[in-house]
């Protein structure tokens, strides 16, 4: 594989790795057959037909492709390419009906903004699409809601004497030992260990005198933290689950004073079904200089060249048409050759 990479040259390597994941799904059986029942009405070398049921079939669903009835589930993008998988295990996930698995239970409490910016607890079960929420220190947006079903959960008990339930595959940040926060990494809930450092809000909660802080039990016996220690792991019981995906990627969870990551494979399992039938793809990331905030898809056009043009298609925006981009802003793209 050739990758050529554009523009700000210090996400190099996040891009690269990231499209060596495009690289392994593109020619594998599942990816090829699952492009070939997307495109299945397009008519012959019609390019942008092909994109358009591609987009459709992963934003909005194809009740006749296995796995995307109702679309692939959208979860905002991670912080490195370390976060996804393959596209071939994104659609093995998504026909057993797990998408990439994340979801807590219908009770499990987030924090919503009420007016004058106060903290009102509130179940998943209860949010809205639109709602706004306590992230990693700042207010974040929901834009999408999933009920997941009944699921096996998996009980993970805290130093600050509480449960943190959800099912194995949830994502959660672990701050490595003797790292800063900054340098979370995502792990399945399944693979924490006892002793692992979960990672908690460092802002607002604990700028708030006591008598502020949200009426909840935990908050009456200890201090919001930076990392919240895993002290115990058990196997629990099945119960009914929901989950939600945030415009910043992460949500906090106050009742057990960590914050959770919402992610998905979603942009190299786009990238792999298009490259499967053909199109040149690359991987755009943006943002500034210096945090690289949002990746999605591009392809160039005409399938076979020469190339004239580039089709963004992030689907993962819900305003976003086939072609859209946001505005401002710096751009690293690195193409598959």
């Amino acid at each position: 594989m050739k990758v050529t990479l554009l523009d700000v040259a210090t996400q190099k390597d996040a891009l690269y790795k990231l499209a060596t994941l495009v690289e392994k799904s593109l020619t594998h059986p599942l990816v090829r057959e699952t492009a070939f029942q997307i495109v299945r009405n397009c008519p012959s070398r019609d390019d942008m037909a092909e994109l358009n049921a591609i987009y459709e079939a992963i934003k909005h669903g194809d009740p006749e492709v296995p796995g995307l009835e109702s679309g692939f589930r959208y979860c905002s993008d991670p912080r490195s390419t370390d976060y996804f998988t393959t596209a071939y295990r994104s659609l093995e996930m998504a026909q057993r009906g797990g998408g990439s698995g994340d979801c807590l239970p219908t009770t499990t409490l987030v924090l919503k903004r009420g007016s004058q910016d106060i903290f009102i607890p509130t179940s998943l079960k209860d949010i809205q699409i639109g709602d706004v929420i306590l992230g990693d220190g700042v207010w974040t947006t929901v834009v999408n809601k999933w009920d997941k079903g009944l699921k096996k959960l998996l009980g993970l008990t805290l130093n600050n004497s509480t449960q943190l339930r959800c099912t194995y595959t949830h994502k959660l940040l672990v701050v490595p030992k003797f790292h800063p926060r900054e340098h979370a990494i995502i792990v399945n809930a399944s693979d924490i260990k006892v002793g692992d450092d979960l990672l908690s809000s460092n802002r607002m909660l604990l700028e708030l005198p006591m008598n502020k802080r949200p009426d909840l039990p935990i908050y009456k016996t200890h201090t919001p933290g930076l990392l919240t220690r895993v002290s115990e792991k058990a196997d629990l019981y099945y119960d009914y689950t929901i989950d939600i995906a945030t415009d910043s990627g992460v949500f906090y969870l106050p009742e057990t004073n960590v914050i959770t990551k919402n992610c998905d494979d979603f942009t190299v399992l786009i990238a792999s079904i298009a490259a499967s039938i053909g199109f040149k793809v690359g991987l755009r990331g943006w943002g500034s200089e210096k945090e690289f905030v949002h990746v999605y898809p591009v392809v160039a056009l005409p399938k076979h060249g020469p190339f004239t043009s580039v089709v963004a298609l992030d689907a993962t925006v819900p305003r976003a048409v086939p072609g859209w981009e946001p505005n401002g802003g710096v751009s690293l793209t690195a193409w598959l050759d």
